[in-house]
C-alpha cells in the first residue's frame, strides 16, 4: 500500500470517526433529554403521591380525633348524668323519710350506670371475678385477712368490689377489693 492510499484511508477513517462521534454525541444528547424528562415526570409523580399520602394521613388523624372526641363526649355525658343524679339524691336524702321514694331515686341512676358500663365494654374494659383465686397483689387489694386453720395458702375468700382489666392486655386497671383467706400465723415460725 502506498503512502497516498494510507493517507486517503486515514482521512476516510477520520471522517467516519468524526461522523460516528457526531452521531453518538447526538444520541447521548437525546438520551440526556429523555432521562431529564423522565426524571421530571418521576419527581412530579412522587410529589403528587406524597401530597396524596400526606392528605390521607391528615384525614385519618382527623377521623381518629373525631372518633376519640365522640367517645370521650359519651363518657362525659354519662358521668355528668350520674353526677347530677347523685347530687339530687344527696341533696334530698334528708328531706324524705319515704323509703319507696328513696329507692326510686336510687334506681334513677341505673340507666346512666348501664350506659357507662356499655361504653367501657365497647372499649374492652371488663370486670373480672376473683373469688377462689390465689391472692395476687397486682390484681387484688386486701381489705381484710381472715386467718383459717385449714388454709395452706392465701386466696380470695370474698370479692367486695370487682376489679377491671382491658382485654388483650395483662394490665389491671383497677384492683378488686377483697377479703383474703390466709393460713394462721404461727408464733416463732420462720419461713425461708
Amino acid at each position: 500500500m502506498s503512502i497516498a492510499e494510507i493517507a486517503s484511508a486515514l482521512i476516510g477513517l477520520r471522517e467516519t470517526t468524526y461522523k460516528d462521534h457526531q452521531r453518538v454525541s447526538s444520541s447521548v444528547d437525546e438520551l440526556r433529554g429523555s432521562v431529564q424528562a423522565l426524571q421530571e415526570t418521576v419527581e412530579q409523580t412522587l410529589d403528587k403521591r406524597l401530597a396524596a399520602s400526606a392528605q390521607a394521613v391528615l384525614d385519618i388523624q382527623r377521623q381518629i380525633s373525631d372518633e376519640y372526641e365522640g367517645r370521650l363526649e359519651a363518657v362525659l355525658m354519662a358521668l355528668i348524668e350520674v353526677t347530677d343524679r347523685l347530687a339530687v339524691l344527696a341533696d334530698n336524702a334528708d328531706s324524705s323519710d319515704d323509703t319507696a321514694e328513696l329507692q326510686e331515686r336510687l334506681r334513677s341512676i341505673s340507666a346512666p350506670r348501664d350506659r357507662l358500663r356499655r361504653v367501657l365494654e365497647d372499649h374492652g374494659v371488663r370486670a373480672f371475678a376473683c373469688e377462689g383465686e390465689p391472692y395476687d397483689p397486682l390484681r387484688h387489694e386486701v381489705v381484710r385477712r381472715e386467718f383459717m386453720a385449714e388454709c395452706t395458702s392465701e386466696y380470695v375468700l370474698n370479692e367486695l368490689r370487682p376489679g377491671y382489666v382491658r382485654e388483650g392486655t395483662e394490665h389491671t386497671l383497677v384492683r378488686a377489693k377483697v377479703i383474703v383467706a390466709a393460713p394462721p400465723i404461727v408464733e416463732g415460725r420462720t419461713d425461708g
